[in-house]
């Protein structure tokens, strides 16, 4: 196969798999809203522990319920109204989240944590410019968060205004917990593909390096800087960083299609069908995620076996 035509299909890959990391990456609050002191009566403080425990639990149909009793307790609960939200938002219930946010907001204006999950559902939904006027608003009320400014962030990379995620990514690690190692590996990781997206090959692999170096069990990051790696032509580090990836997360679909990709231009081609085939064996068990690089592999995997057959 023409070097050419699989410089090409990485870089189709590279933006299947920024799209894949962002939906995955979003930092939510971390919990459900705390309880309000001034949660009154008997019904509506039963259903507001239930459902936190429930939440918790990862039971997500229980905490709906629960917080829904708490709700029929007291309509005017905004703290209720906004934990169900984010309940909904586990279970991809993203109208209804959206729904439970805005009375949540309408009770009480000021609910951070609502304009938080409000956005994150728009996020979810795909609808993006709602999603960054929430992140917006909730800058205005708390202009140090971190997660409002990356999550910003990660819509307008889906808009594909990836210099202005990049300024939101960079706020949002001088405002990030010095100590939370993972939140900084996150934005860090996020930051590098956008600046992967802009051709930033050395302001890429830096932050994806960082990434690595906060947190060495992250996949994506791996991912992501053997994609850079790739584009600037060190082949021996991209096969290495795909490795990695997928000894970190042994069933990773785009790194076994990444790797094949590479082994393919190194001229394993035995090696590289046999990664393929991983690929597609992987996409598959749930191809909606992927769409488009489900097909990707699988039309690859039908020419190179046909390419072999014929040599």
């Amino acid at each position: 196969m023409p070097t050419l035509y699989l410089r090409q299909a990485l870089q189709r890959m590279v933006s299947w798999l920024v799209a894949l990391g962002v939906l995955l990456c979003l930092l939510g609050g971390g919990g459900v809203s705390a309880i309000a002191a001034e949660v009154g009566s008997s019904p509506e403080r039963a259903g507001m522990s239930a459902g936190v425990a429930a939440f918790r639990q990862g039971d997500y149909p229980a905490a709906i319920a629960a917080f829904g009793e708490a709700i029929r307790a007291n309509p005017n609960s905004a703290a209720a109204y906004g934990n169900r939200c984010l309940a909904r938002i586990y279970q991809r219930e993203y109208a209804e989240a959206i729904a439970d946010c805005t009375q949540a907001l309408r009770l009480d204006p000021r609910n951070t944590e609502a304009y938080l999950n409000r956005g994150l559902a728009h996020y979810r939904r795909g609808s993006l410019d709602e999603a960054i006027a929430d992140f917006t608003q909730l800058l205005s009320l708390t202009p140090h968060d971190p997660r409002a400014r990356y999550n910003r962030g990660l819509a307008k990379a889906a808009q594909a205004a990836y210099r202005e995620a990049i300024v939101d990514y960079g706020e949002a690690l001088r405002q990030a917990p010095p100590q939370d190692r993972k939140m900084l590996a996150q934005i860090y990781t996020d930051r590098g593909l956008a600046e992967l997206l802009v051709a930033d090959l050395r302001g890429a692999i830096a932050d994806l390096t960082q990434a690595i170096q906060l947190d060495s069990s992250n996949a994506r990051a791996y991912l992501n800087r053997a994609c850079a790696y790739h584009q600037d032509g060190n082949l021996v580090a991209a096969l290495s960083d795909f490795d990695q990836a997928i000894a970190i997360h042994p069933t990773y679909a785009e790194a076994y299609l990444g790797r094949a990709m590479v082994r393919q231009q190194r001229g394993e081609s035995g090696s590289a069908i046999a990664d393929l085939r991983e690929s597609v064996r992987y996409f598959g068990e749930h191809p909606e995620l992927a769409p488009d690089a489900y097909r990707q592999a699988v039309q690859l995997l039908k020419q190179w076996r046909s390419h072999t057959s014929v040599g």
